[in-house]
């Protein structure tokens, strides 16, 4: 599991002049990492090292074991605790099958999380298939009982 810095990242891809000009701040005031994670057979240990304040995630499921998975590793990182008091998780997942993304909302709130879908569909181009996919945006978080 080797750690990379978003400064690092951007040193090793072909990151346009723009992109850096506006992660820039982001860079200089946040720390950020990005690093490896197994969503199925990472222990609860494992997955509490990566607590944070905010998670991103895309594209973070292709099946219903996966669904799962995600579901069980957000319901442990998104728990407050006294350093990080409100985590929350944005999540952008492309709708390939209604029926596997509906089980994947089912799955978080059934794991105590709260989901609230940030836009109703974003368009994104396929350029595989010259096709549009839907895209939805999603704002997870811990939910209070």
């Amino acid at each position: 599991n080797k750690s990379l810095s978003f400064n690092d990242l951007l040193n090793q891809t072909n990151t346009s002049k723009t992109i850096f000009d506006l992660t820039s701040n982001i860079i200089n005031t946040i720390e950020t990492k990005i690093e490896k994670l197994d969503w199925i057979k990472s222990s609860n240990e494992a997955i509490l090292k990566f607590k944070s304040d905010i998670i991103f995630g895309a594209d973070l499921i292709y099946d219903k074991d996966l669904a799962t998975a995600v579901s069980r590793v957000l319901s442990i990182l998104l728990v407050p605790d006294d350093k990080y008091v409100s985590p929350l998780a944005l999540i952008a997942q492309t709708l390939r099958k209604e029926n596997e993304f509906q089980f994947f909302l089912d799955s978080m709130r059934n794991d105590g999380l709260e989901v609230i879908e940030i836009t109703n569909k974003l368009k994104r181009n396929n350029y595989f298939n010259y096709r549009s996919i839907d895209v939805k945006l999603l704002a997870v978080f811990y939910k209070k009982n």
